[in-house]
């Protein structure tokens, strides 16, 4: 996550996402941002048209939730940032948020520091989201780590018994969609020792996904929350179900 990335279309996806969950199951949210210094080489994080009432995916967004629209189009009439999201209250009542920077070409060491910083202030939290810049990744890469969660990291909140869900972009892989869900899934099965829920795949702008990997405690309330946020999002987001799951 970078702060000039705060409310752009990505934002509203993820959070709709978690209000939905967090509301259907009365759960404690926990955020950690993996921010990271804002970049200057593209356009990202310019994608705000849609908070306009003229633009014409306005009024279908504004249905899936009315009351994050209005908060989000106040944020960007100020600084963006991730400060000024958390201000917004944007996020459910109630969340723990976790917003120390990760650096370019931090050392094995630091990021090991920053993680357990991490986690020890996201104890309190039932669901952990993580919001890396790109995803997950199996393996440090090399001066982009710091974009990246990695999978050990994942397994360290699910073997406390966190449910976790997970930002990942789409990339250009071959087999597209179908074929990356399943892998990461499976993936995340191997890091975690945890099945799944599946994936939610928002489709609007860049394609990206939330992985749902749910506590065994938290399982059948999540994936019923599952079913309608998709109802209320369908036009937006859908659902990919893990393939080996129940």
């Amino acid at each position: 996550m970078q702060d000039r990335y705060a409310a752009d279309v990505g934002d509203f996806q993820k959070l709709g996402l978690l209000r939905a969950l967090i509301d259907r199951t009365g759960l404690r949210l926990g955020v950690n941002w993996y921010l990271v210094p804002d970049e200057a080489h593209n356009a990202d994080g310019k994608h705000v048209a849609y908070l306009q009432p003229a633009h014409r995916r306005h009024q279908s967004l504004a249905a899936c939730d009315p009351d994050l629209m209005a908060r989000l189009t106040r944020v960007i009439t100020g600084r963006r940032s991730v400060a000024a999201l958390e201000r917004s209250g944007a996020l459910p009542l109630g969340s723990i948020t976790f917003a120390k920077r990760l650096h370019p070409g931090m050392n094995a060491r630091v990021r090991r520091d920053w993680h357990r910083d991490a986690l020890r202030y996201l104890t309190d939290a039932d669901v952990v989201f993580v919001d890396p810049d790109n995803g997950m990744t199996t393996r440090p890469v090399r001066s982009r780590s710091h974009k990246y969660v990695l999978t050990t990291e994942l397994a360290d909140y699910a073997a406390r018994g966190q449910s976790v869900i997970i930002y990942h972009h789409a990339d250009r892989s071959r087999g597209g969609v179908l074929a990356q869900v399943p892998r990461r899934l499976h993936e995340l099965t191997q890091a975690t020792q945890v099945l799944p829920l599946g994936a939610v795949v928002a489709h609007l702008g860049s394609c990206r996904f939330f992985f749902v990997v749910p506590a065994e405690s938290h399982r059948s309330a999540l994936a019923a929350a599952l079913p309608a946020y998709t109802r209320r999002w369908a036009d937006h987001a859908e659902f990919m179900p893990h393939a080996a799951g129940p």
